[in-house]
């Protein structure tokens, strides 16, 4: 299966469209998805992933990641997870993040992770 990222500003928030697996994978989408932020000076980040794989390890080096990407709680990511078989390590991923203080929440699907970004901004 071919990867891919597609990362759009939608006005009021950056819009991403992954297929992909791995932490390599990972480092190049939130490299991708922090310049775009940085671009727009948008820091929310809406997210539809179709994760083709991600071991624990993976999961678990995500929030070195995020640390060596100075992803801090500026930015606010809601996450929807389309493939059912990965669903469970990307919930992994969001609770490594959460327990040390990154920002990410999983959503099970878009309309809700949308309005999520959209009423934390009205706030």
């Amino acid at each position: 299966m071919e990867q891919y990222i597609d990362i759009t500003f939608e006005g009021e928030y950056i819009k991403v469209i992954t297929c992909g697996g791995g932490i390599d994978f990972a480092r190049r989408l939130w490299s991708q998805v922090k310049q775009a932020c940085n671009e727009h000076k948008c820091f929310s980040v809406l997210g539809i992933g179709n994760t083709t794989s991600l071991s624990t390890m993976e999961a678990y080096d995500h929030a070195a990641l995020f640390r060596e990407l100075e992803l801090s709680l500026k930015y606010r990511i809601a996450w929807v997870e389309t493939n059912a078989d990965t669903r469970d390590i990307i919930a992994f991923t969001e609770t490594v993040l959460y327990n040390r203080a990154f920002p990410g929440r999983l959503f099970s699907d878009v309309c809700a992770a949308k309005e999520w970004l959209l009423d934390y901004r009205d706030a």
